[in-house]
């Protein structure tokens, strides 16, 4: 690179003086690379931990969810509702008490709850 002073170029009998002199730009681009060299490895390292914050929140869900499922089952999602029409009901209130005399005379007490 060449620097160079230049009298008033609009009069031709001025002395011209020229200075020149190098530039060393290793400095400058070394340091530049190690800033671009930083960069680069802090953003693939940031990409990576976001990556593994994405698959820890996407696991720990899964597991928090079936822990929440479990921790809320009732008898209602095991039971099913079946209508007894008004013929059957007799019928059934009879069995079950014919049931219950035959288990007393075996000597089962078992309770049979009454409708």
């Amino acid at each position: 690179m060449t620097k160079y002073f230049t009298g008033n170029p609009f009069v031709l009998d001025q002395t011209r003086v020229y200075m020149q002199f190098v530039c060393d730009f290793e400095d400058l681009k070394k340091t530049n690379q190690l800033k671009g060299l930083f960069i680069s490895l802090t953003s693939i390292v940031s990409c990576f931990f976001y990556s593994y914050v994405i698959y820890y929140k996407r696991v720990s869900s899964e597991i928090e969810e079936k822990q929440w499922d479990l921790s809320t089952v009732t008898t209602a999602d095991f039971t099913v509702d079946i209508e007894i029409p008004k013929e059957v009901w007799p019928k059934w209130k009879q069995y079950k008490h014919e049931l219950h005399e035959k288990n007393k005379k075996e000597g089962i007490h078992k309770h049979l709850p009454s409708f």
